[in-house]
């Protein structure tokens, strides 16, 4: 285990809650999605993601029990492999037995904000003989910055965002976020391995999750004043968003929330081939692999691997070059 937590963690996200709770200029205003994540709530969504109607874990089970051998094939000998919030591996395990069953030998590194979490789910795993494990303790910022050292920087390596929680970030911050991680990788050498829900019906959400709000260091505002309401599908946007609902007009200093007004909890974005391709193209990178399962008409894509372009890409370029490794 490497802790490699730069900072408080507890203290940003306070800064952070209260800078969004002040927006006045009309937008709307969200809470980090971290608060989800502590260790109640990483505890609940296990329990979620065993459910009928969380249909994620499933297709993402199947395709990789169906393509991790294929997958494991694309990712360099050697390589460290570094999963972005690593949760319980019941997905990573089936690919991690791949590599492992390859004969070649890999370094994977599990990356979460919660040390119980981490522990357990590393523990929980078997031993490997030609893959090493090791968890990092800290934010995805904690880990880029950990990336960019020079003992880490030399080295062949592989990103891995499954669970489809690339869809968590609007799509503009999805841009950034993979933007910052292409900067750490080296063009031909280094490789994304996504998963990305391409379903837009708005019929496959219909679960609905009681979640109360825990607000660190802000004991003035009681959880019990902001229930978790789901859910809400953006058909024009292609996205599912979650919100936090004040009971009651709420203040606290120069914040000022109204009764029943929507705080963004959460959201959810679905990509169609043409936004992910787009998607792609501005951050640099080159789909060179694909897997996936269709349900009615609307493939769902998942565990895609992808090499860094360069910053000479175009867009006209990448759809010329989808394939190229």
């Amino acid at each position: 285990m490497i802790d490699i937590r730069r900072g408080d963690v507890a203290h940003s996200m306070r800064d952070e809650i209260l800078a969004s709770l002040q927006l006045c200029d009309g937008s709307i205003k969200k809470m980090p999605s971290l608060l989800l994540y502590d260790e109640i709530g990483l505890k609940l969504f296990e329990e979620i993601t065993f459910l009928d109607e969380y249909y994620l874990t499933n297709v993402e089970l199947d395709i990789l029990q169906t393509w991790a051998t294929e997958m494991a094939k694309l990712i360099n000998p050697d390589s460290m492999i570094v999963e972005l919030g690593s949760g319980n591996l019941r997905k990573t395990e089936v690919l991690l037995n791949a590599l492992e069953n390859s004969g070649q030998t890999y370094g994977y590194f599990a990356l979460d904000v919660s040390l119980p979490e981490l522990m357990r789910s590393l523990t929980a795993t078997r031993a490997y003989g030609n893959v090493s494990k090791t968890g990092l303790h800290g934010t995805y910022d904690d880990g880029l910055e950990w990336l960019k050292k020079p003992e880490n920087k030399c080295k062949s390596k592989c990103i891995l965002s499954l669970g489809s929680s690339l869809g968590n970030f609007s799509r503009t911050e999805a841009e950034d976020f993979l933007k910052s991680w292409v900067e750490v990788l080296q063009p031909g050498r280094d490789s994304f391995l996504i998963a990305l829900d391409g379903y837009q019906d708005q019929e496959r959400w219909g679960l609905g999750i009681q979640y109360e709000l825990d607000l660190p260091d802000l004991a003035e505002i009681s959880p019990a004043h902001f229930p978790y309401k789901v859910s809400e599908y953006d058909q024009e946007n292609g996205r599912h968003q979650a919100f936090y609902s004040p009971n009651k007009d709420v203040t606290y200093g120069t914040i000022s929330i109204k009764s029943a007004e929507k705080i963004r909890a959460a959201e959810t974005n679905k990509y169609s081939s043409q936004q992910r391709s787009l998607l792609w193209a501005r951050a640099g990178l080159v789909e060179c692999g694909k897997w996936g399962t269709r349900s009615g008409d609307v493939p769902y894509y998942a565990a895609s691997t992808y090499s860094h372009a360069g910053n000479e890409q175009t867009i006209e370029e990448f759809f010329y070059f989808l394939k190229r490794h």
